[in-house]
């Protein structure tokens, strides 16, 4: 599970932060996938607006999650 939903209804994309259990912070498969709809919606000439959630109710996101990052080399963090 990477931690973003999508979802397309009409020409509306929705994505969705879907990690409340850690208040919405980014890992990196999450900012993969993000990247990766960022590019799906960009070349769909049919979706004209996108709008970015988080799941849950407490944050929208909290920035990143540190332990997710913490085996990364710095090179591929700086990636």
């Amino acid at each position: 599970m990477s931690g973003i939903n999508f979802s397309v209804e009409g020409r509306i994309a929705l994505i969705t932060l879907d990690n409340p259990s850690k208040l919405n912070a980014l890992t990196p498969a999450m900012l993969a996938e993000l990247s990766r709809l960022c590019d799906v919606v960009e070349d769909d000439a049919n979706i004209v607006c996108v709008i970015l959630a988080a799941a849950g109710d407490r944050f929208f996101c909290a920035g990143a999650d540190i332990n997710a990052w913490a085996d990364l080399t710095p090179d591929a963090f700086a990636r």
